[in-house]
């Protein structure tokens, strides 16, 4: 895969991460039981951080999401949430911010998108080296 894909898809992999408001309870057969551990912890601090009945107050417990949880979690349910031709997802910690990253097969990213909404730009050789649909928002 060219490095060049690699960005973009990380901005739309972590951009979905953080707006997934709940999990789905779907599990993977071939997951080891400590990445199901691990994935049900986030879930559950998910739940927590997306609760919109706490009651204000001058403090709140700190909720500590650990690179190992998030990864977990995408291992069993980026498949609910990705799009096909997107796959081992992983998000590292940074000093500063948080990395997302994945793999992507624009052959099969691209299929979804009706060809009036692609753009991009694509080398001789046919590669897309980065595509996006258009919205509203200008």
């Amino acid at each position: 895969m060219k490095s060049s894909a690699r960005a973009p898809a990380a901005a739309v992999l972590a951009a979905l991460f953080v707006v997934l408001g709940g999990a789905l309870e779907s599990r993977s057969a071939t997951v080891d039981s400590a990445t199901l551990a691990a994935s049900k912890s986030m879930e559950a601090k998910m739940q927590i951080l997306g609760r919109t009945d706490t009651p204000p107050a001058s403090s709140y417990p700190a909720v500590v999401i650990t690179t190992h949880e998030a990864n977990s979690y995408l291992v069993v349910h980026s498949g609910e949430f990705l799009p096909a031709g997107v796959g081992t997802p992983s998000i590292t910690v940074e000093p500063e911010h948080a990395v997302a990253a994945g793999d992507v097969d624009f052959e099969k990213a691209q299929s979804l998108i009706p060809q009036s909404q692609r753009y991009g730009t694509e080398d001789p050789g046919g590669d897309v080296s980065w595509y996006a649909t258009r919205d509203n928002r200008g």
